[in-house]
C-alpha cells in the first residue's frame, strides 16, 4: 500500500522539479545581475551579460524599421498632415488680417478690400499646399542628421539599470516566461506518469 502511495507521488515529484528547474532557468535570465565567480565558472544573469549587445540591437531596429527617415517623411508629409498645418496657418492668417494688419498698416487696410485681402491669403495658402511636403521632408532630412536615432536608443538601453532593464522585459514577456514555467511542470508530470506506468507495467 505505501509502495502504491510512493508511486502516486511520482508525477507531482516530477511536476515540482520540472516546474522548479525552468522558475530557476527563467530566474538566471537577469540574475545575478553583476558577475559571480565560482571556480572555474562565472555566472551571470544573460540579459545582464549581454546588455551591450540587446542595445546596439534595439537601437538598430529602431533606427532602420520603427523610426526611419522615410517613414517619419511618409508619416509628416501626408494630406491630413499637411492639411492640418495648412488650417494652422489659415487662422494665423485670419487673425492677422483681421486684427493685426488694420493695426499696422491704417491706411493700406483701408485700400486692400477684405475681398482682396481674401485672394491674397488664398494664393498664400496655395503655395504653403504646394511647398508643405518638400519642407517638411526637408525638415525631417535636417533632424535625422542632427539627432543620430540609432546611438541615442543604444545609449538609453546601455544605461538602464540592471534593476529597470528586467522590469522593462518583464513588462513585455511576463506571461510567456510564466508559460514556460507551467510547461515545465506539465511535462514534468507526464514524465512521472510514464515512470509509474513503466513500473507497474515492469
Amino acid at each position: 500500500m505505501e509502495f502504491k502511495w510512493g508511486l502516486l507521488l511520482l508525477p507531482i515529484i516530477a511536476a515540482t522539479i520540472g516546474w522548479f528547474t525552468n522558475y530557476i532557468a527563467v530566474k538566471m535570465l537577469f540574475n545575478p545581475k553583476k558577475p559571480i565567480k565560482i571556480g572555474f565558472f562565472t555566472l551571470h544573469g544573460i540579459f545582464p551579460k549581454r546588455q551591450k549587445e540587446i542595445a546596439i540591437s534595439v537601437g538598430k531596429m529602431v533606427a532602420n524599421d520603427l523610426l526611419n527617415t522615410e517613414d517619419l517623411i511618409a508619416l509628416l508629409a501626408n494630406k491630413e498632415s499637411i492639411r492640418t498645418v495648412i488650417d494652422k496657418i489659415e487662422n494665423t492668417l485670419d487673425h492677422y488680417f483681421e486684427v493685426k494688419f488694420p493695426d499696422k498698416f491704417p491706411l493700406l487696410s483701408k485700400v486692400i478690400s477684405t475681398k482682396m485681402r481674401g485672394k491674397i491669403k488664398d494664393e498664400m495658402l496655395n503655395e504653403v499646399e504646394l511647398m508643405a511636403p518638400q519642407l517638411l521632408a526637408n525638415q525631417v532630412n535636417k533632424l535625422d542628421q542632427v539627432f543620430d536615432i540609432e546611438k541615442i536608443v543604444t545609449e538609453k538601453v546601455t544605461n538602464l539599470s540592471s534593476d529597470k532593464l528586467e522590469d522593462l522585459m518583464m513588462g513585455i514577456i511576463e506571461k510567456e516566461l510564466s508559460f514556460i514555467e507551467w510547461v515545465g511542470a506539465v511535462l514534468g508530470f507526464v514524465i512521472g506518469l510514464v515512470q509509474v506506468f513503466i513500473v507497474l507495467l515492469f
